[in-house]
């Protein structure tokens, strides 16, 4: 191996990403001068885009720079009752939602369950000690806004059909 070559990165273990927060990796940012760069490192550049497209919220076509700026969206248009957000994981989007958000209640439904590995081909679909951890995680994380957020241990399917249509907001 030659000495002078950059070090391997280890990949995460599916442990490891059990909480996906911080930066987006510097390869998604190539290209950008350096100042915008480090612009971009800090949210400088999110904050700023995001307060220029927020007059487009109560357009018929709104622009997002990205999801965190969806509670945002959803309060300006009185979208403020009830939610559901499938696909939790370890709960750090509807922790994002319930922040930002002012509705009512958010419904947070995942069924933390391994799947064949025919079934779901997705990072996801991890083993079920690994389920257990990020279930755990996600109660844990969305505890503190008590009677606002529900966790509701089971699939999309099956939560569809305990909620009355035309009931959600979102």
């Amino acid at each position: 191996m030659d000495a002078s070559a950059a070090p391997l990165r280890r990949l995460a273990t599916p442990e490891e990403r059990l909480s996906r927060t911080g930066t987006a990796p510097d390869g998604g940012l190539r290209g950008l001068p350096r100042p915008l760069h480090a612009a971009a490192q800090v949210g400088l550049l999110s904050a700023v885009a995001s307060a220029i497209l927020r007059p487009t919220y109560r357009s018929g076509r709104p622009l997002l720079t990205n999801r965190h700026e969806l509670p945002v969206l959803l309060n300006r248009r009185g979208l403020l009752g009830s939610a559901v957000e499938i696909g939790v994981r370890a709960g750090e989007y509807s922790a994002i939602i319930l922040e930002r958000w002012n509705g009512r209640l958010l419904i947070s439904v995942d069924p933390w369950a391994e799947a064949p590995a025919g079934d779901y081909l997705d990072i996801a679909n991890v083993d079920s000690a690994t389920h257990e951890q990020l279930h755990a995680v996600a109660r844990s994380r969305l505890a503190r806004f008590g009677d606002r957020s529900e966790v509701w241990r089971m699939t999309g399917d099956d939560a569809a059909e305990r909620i009355s249509p035309r009931s959600l907001d979102f």
